[in-house]
């Protein structure tokens, strides 16, 4: 049985798998520079740059480095096709749904200096579009779109305890996350139950008339089927 609670959840982890990708992308990648032209460490003292998960960071953990904080952005979710079921289990009473969750992952990039913030940007822009298809491909995504946003520089000062002097450009990375849902349709679900409770009280405060509207709806039904001559 899915709850709310494990709907949330779900929705929940999808994005924060998304946001885990993006991190160890960019991790490896940036592993690979030299010495000296921001290269990333696992040793968090010897790290010439920081990437990781968004968090409110303090002036003394950033030190003089440049930073990629990144998070799950704005989301919407809807789905795959036109119906979104795609098996019942008349037996059981199970209904699978597969929807898409559109987000997009934003990425922070921070330096004390705007002009290194911009270059950092578009790297990271530059990075990411030569490798659409391999994070869509690695991650199980639906899509992750190969155009990208680039913000104007701003201060970083909102994500930066004790220091207002940092600048940021964040870059955006549009991708359709698939959302597999499984829901239990007999009538004894407590779920099932309550929907119906809610809705019966969402009808009674309208103060609708069911048999009226009703109605209508069968008058609408049966001239449709006199014109197309069903």
């Amino acid at each position: 049985m899915t709850t709310k609670a494990d709907t949330r959840r779900g929705i929940e982890e999808a994005i924060g798998r998304a946001v885990k990708v993006y991190i160890l992308y960019l991790q490896e990648t940036f592993k690979t520079n030299p010495s000296g032209r921001m290269r990333w460490s696992q040793d968090y003292s010897t790290s010439e740059i920081l990437i990781q998960e968004y968090t409110d960071m303090d002036a003394e953990d950033m030190g003089k480095r440049p930073a990629l904080l990144i998070l799950g952005g704005p989301a919407r979710m809807g789905p795959t096709f036109t119906d979104r079921v795609v098996h019942v289990d008349g037996k059981k009473g199970f209904l699978i749904e597969v929807d898409i969750i559109m987000t997009t992952v934003q990425i922070y990039c921070l330096s004390r200096e705007g002009a290194e913030a911009r270059s950092l940007a578009y790297h990271v822009m530059e990075i990411i579009c030569d490798a659409a298809q391999d994070l869509q491909r690695i991650g199980g995504f639906q899509k992750v779109a190969s155009s990208v946003s680039l913000s104007q520089e701003a201060s970083a000062g909102s994500l930066i305890k004790g220091d207002d002097s940092w600048k940021m450009v964040t870059v955006g990375s549009p991708l359709a996350v698939p959302y597999i849902r499984q829901q239990n349709l007999m009538p004894d679900n407590p779920q099932v139950k309550v929907r119906r409770q809610v809705f019966a009280d969402v009808q009674q405060r309208i103060g609708d008339e069911p048999d009226n509207r009703s109605t209508e709806v069968e008058k609408l039904q049966r001239l449709k089927l006199k014109i197309t001559g069903g």
